[in-house]
């Protein structure tokens, strides 16, 4: 695993150092301890700073946002209490990928009907969206100017303008404030140098700010195909950005 560009503050946020109800949610679904892209992004995202995860299938991406937002609400109640609209949302172009970090999200939240799993009461604080509409929350569409976090599951589809999905996921984009933190979530590539790099889309994506870079190597056999743009590498920051000229 590495991460781009080096952060000297970023420690990796252990199970202990979660919320009590949260820490015994996550060991009653069988978490040990959180696995090292889990601890990053959750030391990431818990600093508000944006992030871009590359990893494969089962890497346990989900966790990875799910973990951090969810702390970040037990947080914000604590600190501030009950927010008047959702503070983290959630996008994907798939009903059934919502469905399912939306499961995992209410068992990790202890949101059940189950009296072995602690409440977190944050079920309220969050908003998924599908492309450009929302999915089972309508009443909170209006509210979506009040998110503190963005996560954004299998970005580089979202963005992928053949799939025009782009246009719907900027309309939501544009609702949310300015200081939002945003994270996207996608599937590893990167070019023959073996970098990774930000398409023009992504840096629109994230404000033109340099988001931090995990990526989880691929296991042998996997693959993947990408369409990559021809870019340039920035001298202060090691990764690639698109070649606008």
């Amino acid at each position: 695993m590495s991460i781009t560009p080096p952060v000297e503050d970023l420690a990796p946020t252990s199970m202990n150092m979660l919320d009590d109800k949260l820490a015994s949610n996550l060991r009653q679904m069988d978490y040990v301890d959180l696995l090292p892209l889990q601890e990053y992004a959750t030391s990431v995202l818990l600093s508000e700073r944006s992030l871009v995860v590359s990893a494969p299938t089962g890497s346990g991406k989900t966790a990875a946002y799910l973990i951090p937002t969810i702390e970040y609400v037990i947080r914000y109640r604590k600190s501030i209490g009950m927010a008047k609209g959702p503070l983290v949302l959630i996008l994907s172009n798939t009903k059934s990928v919502l469905f399912h970090t939306f499961y995992t999200a209410c068992t990790m939240a202890g949101c059940r009907q189950n009296p072995e799993v602690a409440r977190c009461k944050v079920a309220r604080h969050y908003c998924r969206q599908l492309r450009w509409r929302v999915d089972g929350s309508q009443q909170h569409e209006a509210k979506s100017n009040e998110a503190q976090n963005a996560v954004i599951d299998e970005v580089d589809m979202m963005i992928d303008e053949h799939l025009g999905l782009w246009y719907g996921l900027n309309k939501i984009l544009e609702k949310i404030p300015g200081d939002t933190t945003i994270a996207g979530f996608q599937r590893p590539y990167c070019d023959e140098s073996n970098l990774s790099f930000l398409s023009q889309l992504q840096v629109k994506l994230f404000r033109h700010a340099v988001p931090i870079l995990i990526n989880v190597a691929a296991p042998k056999g996997y693959i993947t195909q990408r369409v990559l743009e021809k870019g340039r590498q920035l001298p202060e920051h090691p990764y690639w950005e698109p070649d606008f000229a």
